[in-house]
């Protein structure tokens, strides 16, 4: 498929295959593809060609103060252990990752995937709380809708490993390096967990479609926000939230010039498991929840549980805890308590 010169090309292009702009003469007009069967992968993932190398974006970090310490070796039973010596023995061939001799390095655990396999989390809670954060715009959902205006036919694309398109900038990998009783490794390319992978992800995606941007290609990375009208994205969002016997409650709200204004509420329903939580880990699954809610950031979550504000400065976690983290970090946020 030959690169086009200009936003340009795409629309001549797009009008010179015909007033019906039909798929078909599309893919014919971008160098004569053959339509797909009907029989087609839903993931990308295990299509990707292993040798090509990862765009030449980088992933960087800035670090605020030193080097994080070494984190404490997570014990894992042998069926966790056969899948991390299996992990690493295929990242290593792909050349996604290589030994490492790092004086700083992270735990590893492992969570449960719906289908009942294992996917292997590296703990950066402490990389993540010292690299300064980096925002990259993420378009708002009435203007994405507003290009599908019109349209009849959709198509999506599940990138699996889409992170593994990033390189780590030359430098940097020692920074990302995680142990284990197998030894000690460093990543080339961006593993799931680092704060700043989902916007160094969405650069890429509207780089590489440029010119096809609200024209036929709206590339989005799924990100743990969700999506309001009457919430503005350029305003920080306050959470106040609490956890109850049998609820969880936030109500999301934004200060504007015209004070305080509520934007969001929910109560959901802890599954039963969740009612056996400690009341610590209830309440931050109430800032969880409100995160999944929110669509600004930053985002302040006010709590009255005294603890939860240390969270972050956490020296040991949980296995729960280390996993609500991967995802925390992701987000922009503190934790505020006020009594009450």
């Amino acid at each position: 498929m030959s690169l086009l010169s200009s936003r340009d090309e795409v629309f001549k292009g797009i009008q010179d295959v015909g007033e019906d702009n039909s798929l078909s003469s599309l893919l014919l007009f971008f160098g004569n593809v053959d339509l797909p069967s009907s029989s087609y992968h839903d993931s990308l993932g295990e299509l990707l060609d292993e040798e090509e190398a990862p765009e030449k974006i980088e992933t960087v970090m800035k670090l605020e103060g030193s080097l994080p310490p070494i984190g404490v070796i997570y014990s894992l039973p042998n069926q966790e252990s056969d899948t991390l010596r299996a992990y690493i023995s295929e990242n290593l061939e792909k050349c996604f990752m290589r030994p490492s001799s790092s004086s700083t390095e992270a735990p590893v655990f492992f969570v449960k995937k719906k289908d009942g396999g294992l996917s292997l989390c590296v703990d950066y809670f402490k990389l993540n709380d010292m690299n300064r954060k980096k925002n990259y715009p993420v378009p708002p959902m009435n203007d994405l809708l507003t290009v599908f205006n019109g349209s009849s036919i959709f198509s999506k694309i599940d990138l699996g490993g889409a992170y593994k398109l990033l390189r780590i900038k030359e430098g940097d990998e020692n920074l990302t390096a995680f142990g284990a009783k197998y030894g000690t490794y460093e990543y080339l390319v961006v593993p799931s967990g680092l704060t700043n992978a989902p916007s160094s992800f969405q650069n890429l995606s509207n780089n590489i479609f440029y010119y096809l941007l609200d024209v036929y290609v709206v590339p989005v990375i799924q990100t743990p926000t969700g999506l309001h009208n009457s919430s503005n994205p350029s305003l920080p969002t306050i959470g106040e939230t609490n956890a109850f016997n049998y609820a969880l409650g936030a109500v999301l709200s934004q200060v504007s010039d015209s004070g305080k204004r509520p934007i969001a509420f929910d109560s959901p329903k802890p599954i039963p498991a969740e009612l056996n939580y400690e009341i610590h880990d209830k309440e931050l699954l109430g800032i969880v929840w409100a995160l999944l809610l929110s669509l600004s950031s930053p985002f302040e979550a006010i709590t009255n549980h005294s603890s939860l504000q240390y969270f972050m400065s956490s020296k040991v976690l949980t296995r729960r805890q280390a996993r609500w983290d991967e995802f925390l970090s992701e987000s922009h946020f503190s934790i505020i308590y006020f009594p009450g």
